[in-house]
């Protein structure tokens, strides 16, 4: 694990990003975990959150024409690092977002911000089966971009469609890297050295049940 993302660890588990209980998941499995990035709900913390995405897309040399936002929770997400990309590394790069639904007034249409063109880097928040990436593709299918990659801030390494880790699976069909700050097995690995043994164990054996190859 590299100082960025041991750094986004700490900062996460900081901010009570981490919750307990029993939370039922877009790909409809019940989880005794859920990675709330919706807590990053204030000034400096989604301005720290965009510099985590802006280091790794620079550590990564992730090559990009503009950076794509998922609605809802990666518009805020996609706000901050293009802000912290300019301001931190001197790299000033359009980026947008989708609706839920399209605007058929005024500008219109199913985008905010700039035109979806080029080389796009989609950053998002959680990865489980990969659901969400794959309902918001299929909105660029008409738009002249290639993917480029995609960024997550969490990857709980589950299956995808297949018994496979969904962050495999994308990466195997879009043939583009998919990188996450941190994932499940570096979250385990810190609570275990914090002595949460408990907390552990029962993300561990919530992982079991979805066993990836």
């Amino acid at each position: 694990m590299n100082t960025n993302s041991f750094d986004f660890l700490k900062f996460c588990c900081d901010q009570n990003i981490l919750q307990w209980g029993e939370f039922t998941l877009k790909s409809g499995r019940v989880s005794p975990y859920f990675f709330n990035s919706g807590n990053f709900s204030r000034g400096k913390i989604i301005s720290k959150l965009g510099e985590f995405y802006a280091n790794a897309i620079v550590e990564q040399g992730i090559e990009f024409d503009m950076l794509f936002g998922t609605a809802y929770k990666g518009i805020p997400i996609v706000c901050a690092t293009a802000i912290a990309l300019a301001n931190q590394h001197n790299i000033d790069k359009p980026y947008c977002f989708d609706r839920k639904a399209v605007k058929q007034y005024s500008e219109k249409g199913q985008f905010v911000g700039g035109p979806p063109k080029g080389r796009l880097l989609l950053l998002d928040d959680v990865l489980t089966s990969g659901l969400a990436i794959r309902e918001v593709l299929p909105l660029l299918n008409d738009c002249d971009i290639t993917l480029s990659g995609i960024l997550l801030a969490f990857d709980r390494s589950e299956p995808g469609q297949s018994k496979e880790k969904a962050s495999l699976e994308l990466a195997k069909v879009h043939n583009v890297p998919v990188i996450s700050l941190i994932n499940f097995e570096q979250l385990v690995d810190y609570l275990k050295k914090d002595k949460q043994y408990e907390q552990a164990a029962r993300m561990q054996r919530y992982n079991d049940q979805y066993k990836s190859d």
